[in-house]
């Protein structure tokens, strides 16, 4: 990156919750002179998460990115301040970054939903079914990853998150 400095300017983000996204999005609007389009964006992400329904009962969830090693997320990623923010409860929010976790944790922690990402790992249905099977009493559903993970302009568009 050192060597692309010097014959370019480079901009660099470190992005962990809504708010950092959102501050991003304004200052690369500042910095390609599209400033006021930026704004616009912003408004409309604020606007569509105001519109998110508040939950009543905060169901206790897990947020599995991959498999073999499972790994999920913790408290300071931005799958968490997604989850968080839609009133979800991570099982795992004591945790730091994307720890490897065992089957049995998921279900010791008493998780009532499971969300299974669409990316990094693309699970499947399958491994719904899998899960299920070790999990009977949990709800198990595929999540789609770009709208938990992808920050940034173009990645929010009205499509649905979660599916059966």
């Amino acid at each position: 990156m050192r060597e692309l400095a010097t014959y370019y300017p480079i901009w660099v983000s470190d992005i962990g919750n809504l708010v950092q996204a959102l501050d991003m999005i304004d200052l690369a609007g500042t910095l390609t002179r599209r400033a006021a389009q930026a704004q616009t964006q912003v408004e409309e992400i604020k606007t569509g998460f105001k519109q998110l329904p508040v939950r009543q009962n905060i169901l206790r969830t897990a947020y599995l990115v991959w498999q073999k090693p499972y790994i999920t997320v913790g408290s300071d990623t931005f799958i968490h301040d997604m989850l968080d923010g839609a009133g979800f409860n991570n099982i795992f929010k004591d945790r730091q970054r994307y720890p490897i976790v065992i089957p049995e944790e998921i279900g010791e922690h008493n998780c009532r939903l499971l969300l299974l990402s669409s990316e990094p790992f693309p699970f499947k249905q399958t491994h719904v079914k899998e899960w299920q099977a070790r999990l009977p009493s949990t709800n198990i559903l595929l999540a789609d990853g770009e709208m938990f993970s992808w920050y940034g302009s173009g990645y929010y568009r009205p499509r649905p998150i979660l599916s059966h």
